[in-house]
């Protein structure tokens, strides 16, 4: 773990763009060898290319962690902020409720065309959301540079400038 984290430290600059672009690029190579790894040398189906996609998930996530235990000059979770966690809960819960939403949406759909239209449907569902992702992600950036400058204007009870940001948000994430 020692040389792992000195790796780590080295490959990454302490500056949290990088470190998530470095995250992505990580999944998205972690996947694309996982899967192809697996269909070439062991034959799995659909269940087992989700599979590879959860243990790819799971495999970053244990990068991430590694960082922000190890490296230092970087905010973690201690035993000391337990003031911070129930609010840290609060918080997240929307965020949280929406990815399981997501992921039901998708398990029902994938199953009704599935049972409909055939694995090849699936697949091409597949392909549809992986294509989707940079246009998800302009919308996800908009959403969330929203929530944090309303939250200001919400502070400053500002009506007419969150307004305005709510207008520039609608019309650049529709754009």
């Amino acid at each position: 773990a020692d040389v792992y984290a000195k790796m780590l430290v080295k490959l990454t600059p302490n500056t949290a763009s990088n470190f998530a672009l470095l995250s992505t690029g990580l999944l998205a190579i972690l996947n694309l060898v996982l899967a192809l790894g697996a269909m070439k040398f062991i034959g799995i189906d659909i269940f087992g290319v989700g599979l590879v996609t959860s243990i790819s998930q799971y495999l970053t996530l244990l990068f991430i962690v590694i960082r922000f235990i190890r490296v230092k000059n970087l905010p973690r979770l201690t035993r000391g902020g337990d003031k911070y966690y129930n609010q840290i809960l609060i918080i997240g819960i929307p965020s949280a409720l929406s990815g399981l939403l997501y992921a039901c949406r998708n398990s029902v759909l994938n199953g009704l065309a599935s049972t409909r239209y055939g694995i090849d449907t699936v697949n091409a569902l597949s392909i549809l959301n992986a294509s989707c992702g940079p246009f998800d992600a302009i919308n996800i950036g908009v959403g969330q540079a929203f929530l944090m400058l309303a939250s200001i204007y919400i502070g400053e009870r500002d009506k007419e400038a969150l307004k305005s940001l709510a207008k520039i948000a609608i019309k650049v994430g529709l754009i």
